[in-house]
Parts: structure tokens; sequence; C-alpha cells
């Protein structure tokens, strides 16, 4: 299993020629001969332009050539793995069971219904009706437009304009 084919799984047996130039004591070659051999991880990683390059030559099929990558037989391998782990938390899931289940979605469901007040609470609040007179010089005000948070600013500066509804604040 010394070459790619090896690696890919395809040879039982591979044919290693060792050259030693310096003494070794018997131990250290026993645990280079019997020992564990070091992990082939793939360090392949896709590129735009590995990608384009590919797909320049007419005869090659770029998803050919990643499904014969060394780096996608290393994922495939692991896939009964990860099945089988899938299968032992599904059962693991499957054999939880909640005290008081219909104590903890009624108080999910109150949580929930508490979390669409405020968010309808604060959409009320910050209507110009009710926010405007609170506008003054020095206040602090968090910024937050389009779910877009540009944070903490001191009003300076407050004008409305007469012929729209435009508010203008200086922070």
């Amino acid at each position: 299993m010394s070459g790619r084919a090896g690696r890919r799984g395809l040879d039982e047996r591979g044919i290693v020629m060792l050259m030693i130039d310096e003494q070794m004591d018997s131990t250290i070659g026993k645990t280079l001969l019997k020992g564990q051999p070091d992990p082939l991880n793939s360090a392949f990683h896709l590129t735009y332009n590995m990608v384009l390059n590919l797909l320049r030559v007419e005869e090659i099929n770029p998803e050919y050539m990643l499904e014969r990558s060394f780096y996608q037989f290393q994922n495939n391998s692991t896939i009964p793995d990860l099945e089988e782990k899938v299968k032992v938390l599904e059962k693991k899931r499957d054999a939880l069971v909640i005290e008081d289940e219909d104590n903890v979605t009624s108080y999910y469901k109150m949580r929930d219904h508490i979390s669409k007040l405020s968010m309808q609470m604060q959409r009320f609040i910050v209507k110009p009706t009710y926010c405007i007179p609170f506008m003054q010089p020095g206040r602090l005000v968090n910024v937050i437009v389009d779910g877009a948070d540009f944070g903490w600013g001191a009003v300076i500066n407050f004008q409305k304009k007469t012929s729209q509804t435009i508010y203008m604040f200086l922070c």
C-alpha cells in the first residue's frame, strides 16, 4: 500500500525498498517495519482557477475529475461511519423523555408570544409620533436601519422638513 493505488484501496500490498546508510538499533527497525503508517490526509482545495482550467479542456469533465480525486475518496470512505453515528444519535433522540413536556411546551409558546408582542411594541414605540418628542440634543440613540446596526450616537440637532415627513437627526 505504498503507492497511489494502495492509498485508494486498489492494492492490498505495496513494495517498498528501504535503503539505510546508518547503523540502526533492532528495536527501531522493528517499530519502523511493524508500526502504524502515518495517516494520509489530502490537502486538496478546489480553487476558481482550477475549475476554469478544467473547463478550458473539452475532453475533461470537471465533475468526473473531482469525483476521482483522493480528497473525494477520503470523504466517501467516511460515509458509513457517519451514517452509523446518525443512526445512533437518532436512537438517542427518540429515547429522550422530557419530564413535564406539556409545561415545557406551554412555556415555549408563552416565550414565543412574549417575543412577538415585544416586536410589535417596538414597532409602535419607534413611530415618529411617539419618539420625536424625545429627540432632544444630548439624547443617546441606537441607530438601526433595515436590520443594519450603526451603533449608539448622541443627538446633536433635530429638524423637521415641513413639506415632507422626513426627519433629520445629526448624531
